[in-house]
This record gives C-alpha cells, sequence and structure tokens, in this order.
C-alpha cells in the first residue's frame, strides 16, 4: 500500500506538524482532540508522538531523521518506573502528567494500554528504520520495550479486548526475540492463540463494529502477518484480517461514508467529522473514493488519531476481491443480521438503503450505560448531501431491531438506578416533537408508551427525550421516510 495513500498520510503529517513542539520534540494536543479536558497547545500527546516519528522515518525530508529521534527519546522519557506498581513500565497520560500516586485508577491516573501503544509504534519503527536511527535510540528503545513487557501483569489483557490483546501478543513475541527471551514469545502466542480461538467463535472480535478500534485491529494483523518472528502469528493474521475485512464490509455504506451502527465503541457518530481508525484504513485502501474522513481545512474532532495515517500508509492493507467493491461504492440495499457474541448474547441488524441505514442491537450485554456503547444509530443523506444522524442514548438496557425503513427498540430501567429517561439525538435542527420529527430530507415518525418531555438544544444537536411509563419499561416504534 505504499504510497498509495500519499496525499492523506502526507497531508497528515503536514497538518500534525503544526502542532509539533521542536522545544520538547513532541506534538502538541492539537483543536479537536482533548478539548472538553484541556485546552489546545496545553499538553504533550505520548502514542500520537510515535506515530508521527513513524511518519518522519517513512518521509526522510532534511531533518526529519533526527526530529524522529529525538521524539522517540522524548516519550521514552515519559516512562514510567515503579517496580510492583500497576503502571510499572506504562507511560505517562501526558508529559505533564504527575507520576502516579499509590491508589491511582487505571485510565485517570495512568494508561495501562500505553505499552501496547507505545510498545508497538517502538518495535515497528525498529524493523522499518532501525539502521537509520542512532545507535543510542536503538539501544533506549529496545530496553524501553523490556520495561514495557516486564511491567504488564501476566493476566490484565483478556482476549475479549480485542484491540489491546492483538497488539499486546504481537508486541511480546516480538520482544521475546529482540531480548532472547522465549518465555515472552511464548506468553504472546499464548494470548494469541486464545484471541484468535475467541474470534473463531463468532468470525469477529468483541469490540465489534468499532470505528477507532477496528483500526487498531487492523494495524495489529498486519503486524502479525508481515512483521512477526512467529510463524504462527504470521499465519493467523491474514487469515482474521482478510475475515475482518470481509464481515464489516457489508455494513459499509460508502455513499454516507460511514459503517452502520449498532457500535460497541464509538467516539463520534460521522467519519466525515472526527478522525477514526478504520476510515484512514478505508481511504488508504480506495483513494479515489469519497473519503471517510474529515477535512482538513475544517473543525474535527478525535482529531490526535489523524497520527495514525502516515503508520497505515507505511503497513501493507490486504482485503479480499470480493470485500473491496463495497468499499469505494454502494452495492445496493440490504438487510444484515449476525450473532456478534453468544457469551453475553449479542445480536446486530443493520438496514443499508440509498440515502439511508439503520443500525441496532439487542441481546444480554452487561454494558448498558457505557458513553462509547451506540446500541442503535440511524444515517441519512440531507437534502445539501451531509450526511445526518440519530442515535439512542439510555442508561438502562436497550433491546433493538434495525427493519427496513424502521426502528424498533425498547428501554429498560437501570439495574441500580430503576426507571430511566430515553433520549434520541439527532444531528439537525428542526421541527420535532413527540410523534413526528421533520428533518432536513428525512421524516420520522414515532409511536412510542413513553411520554414526549421535550427538545432542547445543545450545540450542533437536538436532545429528544421521552420518559417512561409506570412499568419503567419504554417502547419505540420508528419509521423513517427519506
Amino acid at each position: 500500500m505504499a504510497g498509495v495513500a500519499s496525499g492523506v498520510w502526507a497531508d497528515a503529517l503536514d497538518w500534525m506538524t503544526t502542532w509539533w513542539d521542536d522545544d520538547v520534540a513532541m506534538l502538541w494536543n492539537p483543536p479537536g482532540s482533548f478539548d472538553a479536558l484541556f485546552p489546545p497547545r496545553s499538553l504533550h500527546l505520548v502514542p500520537p508522538t510515535v506515530w508521527y516519528a513513524l511518519g518522519l522515518l517513512r518521509r526522510r525530508a532534511d531533518g526529519d531523521v533526527e526530529n524522529a529521534a529525538r521524539a522517540l527519546g522524548a516519550v521514552i522519557g515519559c516512562q514510567l518506573v515503579d517496580q510492583g506498581a500497576p503502571w510499572h513500565g506504562t507511560f505517562a497520560r501526558f508529559r505533564e502528567f504527575p507520576d502516579p500516586q499509590p491508589g491511582a485508577v487505571e485510565y485517570a491516573g495512568f494508561d495501562p494500554n500505553w505499552r501496547q501503544f507505545v510498545g508497538t509504534g517502538f518495535a515497528l519503527a525498529l524493523i522499518l528504520a532501525g539502521d537509520v536511527l542512532p545507535a543510542t535510540t536503538v539501544d533506549a528503545m529496545v530496553a524501553s520495550i523490556a520495561l514495557a513487557a516486564d511491567g504488564e501483569p501476566p493476566e490484565r489483557v483478556d482476549e475479549r479486548y480485542s484491540n489491546i490483546a492483538l497488539m499486546r501478543a504481537w508486541l511480546e513475541v516480538q520482544a521475546g526475540y529482540l531480548l532472547d527471551r522465549p518465555e515472552l514469545t511464548r506468553r504472546g502466542e499464548e494470548l494469541a492463540g486464545r484471541t484468535v480461538e475467541r474470534f473463531d467463535l463468532h468470525g469477529t472480535l468483541d469490540e465489534w463494529n468499532s470505528p477507532t478500534y477496528y483500526g487498531i485491529d487492523l494495524y495489529a494483523l498486519v503486524l502479525w502477518r508481515s512483521h512477526s518472528r512467529s510463524s504462527q502469528l504470521r499465519a493467523w493474521g491474514g487469515r482474521l484480517e482478510a475475515e475482518l475485512w470481509a464481515d464489516l464490509t457489508p455494513w459499509y455504506h460508502a455513499g454516507l461514508g460511514n459503517v452502520a451502527g449498532p457500535y460497541t465503541r464509538a467516539y463520534g457518530m460521522d467519519m466525515r467529522r472526527y478522525v477514526a481508525a478504520l476510515g484512514l484504513w478505508i481511504k488508504a485502501v480506495e483513494p479515489d473514493a469519497a473519503p471517510p474522513v474529515p477535512e482538513l481545512n475544517r473543525p474535527f474532532s478525535h482529531s490526535h488519531d489523524l497520527a495514525l495515517a502516515p503508520v497505515i500508509a507505511a503497513l501493507d492493507a490486504r482485503v479480499p476481491a470480493a470485500a473491496r467493491d463495497g468499499l469505494g461504492r454502494f452495492v445496493g440495499e440490504r438487510h444484515l443480521e449476525r450473532v456478534v457474541s453468544s457469551d453475553p448474547e449479542r445480536i446486530a441488524s443493520a438496514w443499508l438503503g440509498a440515502d439511508l441505514m439503520i443500525g441496532a442491537e439487542r441481546g444480554r450485554r452487561r454494558w448498558p450505560g457505557w458513553g462509547q456503547y451506540h446500541p442503535a444509530t440511524v444515517h441519512w443523506r440531507d437534502p445539501d448531501g451531509r450526511t445526518r444522524w440519530i442515535r439512542l442514548v439510555h442508561s438502562g438496557p436497550v433491546d433493538a431491531r434495525a427493519e427496513p425503513h424502521g426502528l424498533v427498540t425498547t428501554c429498560a430501567p437501570h439495574a441500580r438506578r430503576g426507571p430511566q429517561p430515553t433520549t434520541f439525538l439527532v444531528s439537525a435542527a428542526n421541527a420535532l416533537d413527540g410523534a413526528v420529527w421533520h428533518l432536513p430530507g428525512l421524516t420520522v415518525s414515532v409511536r412510542t408508551d413513553a411520554e414526549f418531555v421535550g427538545v432542547a438544544r445543545s450545540g450542533e444537536l437536538d436532545e429528544v427525550r421521552y420518559e417512561p411509563p409506570v412499568s419503567g419499561t419504554a417502547s419505540f416504534w420508528l419509521s423513517f421516510d427519506a
């Protein structure tokens, strides 16, 4: 794939360069990254700095190798060393964050997964450019990989944690060969085997249909296939990569530039308005198609993941011929249903039409109110050609089913907090009431036993809110006329 996505990866590298801090050799947080918590240019990013360094090592213009070495060294300086602590061997969430103290909570005081995000980046840099990096930098990276592997609690990463399990397995196999430590290689191969066994239960990953983490899964699987010292990982990686593409492409709507929901984990609803790693892969595979990536000359969110574009361009995606066609064009109306998991039970469904698609999930999930989980979604094209969307938000269990031009859903009480309101987030402002929503290019008819409370404006969104009936369980039947 080298060169195919040159426009995207080169533009991304140029965009990230505007956020390069030459004084400390790391990337500032750009606008659209962590704006809700920190203003732009107030913190330095850790994994994206590694990805940026990989982009510099690929481009190799004047000063690029030197700056890449400086960046890699700066990230090594962010590694946490505290023998016996759960954060030993991982890296500071941001350069400015203080070292964790006893009782620190993971993902707040420290991120244990930085071991995998940074460690795989270091190992890939050694493979692709170890011959041009200073020997002192190479030695420091190898030592950092060893510290990351040794600091990782052996049982922390379950095979259900798909993206981290895939990266960790590859990194530990590589670390075993780099350090001549067969026990690390065996540990990585054993985790890989459990992850493959879990995948084979239903032909997919537990973090199913995740626009960001499918991109990380593909990154890890290409590392398995193309850059592993283990013949077993190479074989597994090639098979799982092909099967993942084959599974996801029927759910992708090239005309709307998005994968149909439901989303196990998502940071947005429109890949043309936020950076999703999967969108970067699709653009790399189909560079001439309408891009499922944001325009860089307008505001967009999750911007820190744009630094992945040069990394993806340096890798070699292999999409089965039967799956590739749907990435470049909409291939026709379809109704989909598949079992995602039987433990817990999860059944996803979707309907995709020319200008409208609907996604939903039902089953016995254990994370009903998690903010990244999108159990019912709608996308449509408005008269101006823009992709608009609707997302259901409910903090209790949701059982939803997608039908042609329709969505049926039941919203149950929370196990501890009892009956909860149901909100539909709508990316358009127009005439909405409890029974009919008149939206740009879409009319939504609503039948429900819940009480319509009203509509509130939140930024660019309308929040349409309903209170449940006395039983605490609200049912909704939505029909869509696009």
